[in-house]
């Protein structure tokens, strides 16, 4: 996996996914080509689409990303606003910080949440970062100052 070959670069300590099954796939490759352990953050979930069609038409699914991220307090679809998956997930991002202060961290999660909270402490357009994200991607954060350092998409 390519993204796992870019990882090579940082003094890796642990990984910490999301349990559901692409990112816990994604961090069982990473894990075993970096020889780390794996451990799990329900808040790293994506954010909560219970009850969403599928959307076979890719601009109508476009159409409700761009609402929910252009109204973050109301709800767009499904049960969670982008402002209440925008808290739980950093919380969860500042619990793993917390819980793991040794070496680099790398975190496994899902293109809407990773959009909501980096394009708030980057102070990017939400959308138009959601849109520009490749699959996979990885981001490079600075701690303890939280600035973007690096956005990636290894193909």
């Amino acid at each position: 996996m390519l993204l796992a070959n870019h990882l090579h670069d940082y003094d890796l300590s642990v990984i910490v996914t999301s349990p559901e099954s692409k990112a816990a796939e994604t961090a069982s490759v990473i894990a075993q080509q970096n020889q780390l352990r794996i451990e799990y953050a329900d808040g790293l979930r994506e954010h909560s689409r219970l009850n969403v069609p599928f959307f076979p038409d890719e601009a109508d699914l476009d159409e409700k990303i761009q609402l929910y991220f252009n109204t973050p307090d109301q709800l767009v679809f499904s049960d969670e606003t982008a402002d209440e998956a925008h808290t739980r997930f950093t919380q969860a991002i500042s619990n793993v910080i917390d819980d793991h202060p040794e070496g680099d961290l790398v975190v496994v999660t899902h293109g809407t949440v990773m959009t909501l909270y980096l394009s708030r402490i980057a102070g990017l357009s939400p959308y138009t970062f959601w849109k520009e994200l490749g699959t996979p991607s990885f981001a490079v954060v600075s701690l303890p100052t939280m600035e973007l350092q690096k956005i990636d998409t290894p193909m």
